[in-house]
């Protein structure tokens, strides 16, 4: 991905976070839908860049590099989560994230990705409470591109170079699209929620402002977004 690209994905990522603590906090019908549509569109769109983003040359020592870059990013992850759950005495959250270093040497390639999985989801589960263990909404993203890389690396497909170039195509149409979808449906239900809920207004604009996007000038400027947080500080 191009720069821009990623800085346009983690924006993205940034605001679901956001859009999650506003639905938490009004449980509005067309909130929700817009919350998962995003989560929806996140979803596919990291599958594209995951398969855009992998090698053409030499598959298998290149697999292995894929599967090496998600397994480190997956233990990295899985530790954070492993010292939260012990922290907070939860039991189960951290017998999903308890790997060693065999976890992944003794099992096939095709198997190493469920687990990778597995700590990816528990990660999500509680991601809100992990921003203070090293664990953001972005860290979570660059994991699941890397997962995703890995689960399309694991059958070396021999069209890899073909499906990469309309990889390439659809990705740069989908974050079109995202960008689209904020613009114009979710960032009026969000504005209309300014005097009601203005903490998780500021919240979600402050996200939204990481970087500037054309035809968004109804979004508020950085300087009024700073002055409502003052005002909610006091």
């Amino acid at each position: 991905m191009t720069a821009k690209q990623t800085n346009i994905l983690n924006m993205a990522h940034a605001v679901m976070e956001k859009l999650d603590g506003l639905v938490a906090a009004n449980p509005l019908p067309a909130l929700v839908a817009k919350s998962e549509g995003l989560k929806t569109r996140l979803a596919a769109i990291g599958t594209t860049a995951a398969l855009q983003a992998l090698p053409t040359t030499g598959r298998t020592m290149d697999r292995n590099q894929v599967f090496a870059s998600a397994v480190a990013a997956t233990q990295a992850v899985a530790g954070s989560v492993r010292s939260y759950a012990r922290t907070n005495h939860l039991a189960d959250l951290e017998a999903k994230v308890t790997l060693n270093g065999s976890s992944f040497r003794r099992t096939r390639f095709a198997h190493r990705v469920p687990l990778m999985r597995q700590v990816y989801e528990a990660a999500e589960s509680v991601l809100a409470q992990l921003a203070d263990f090293g664990v953001t909404a972005e860290v979570l993203a660059g994991l699941k591109m890397k997962i995703d890389a890995a689960d399309v690396a694991k059958g070396e497909p021999r069209s890899m170079i073909v499906d990469r170039g309309v990889a390439t195509e659809q990705l740069a149409d989908s974050l079109r699209a995202l960008a689209d979808f904020l613009v114009h449906e979710v960032d009026p239900l969000v504005d209309s929620m300014r005097e009601t809920h203005p903490a998780g207004w500021a919240a979600y604009h402050r996200a939204r402002n990481v970087i500037d996007q054309p035809g968004t000038s109804a979004k508020p400027e950085e300087g009024e977004i700073a002055a409502t947080a003052e005002k909610l500080a006091a």
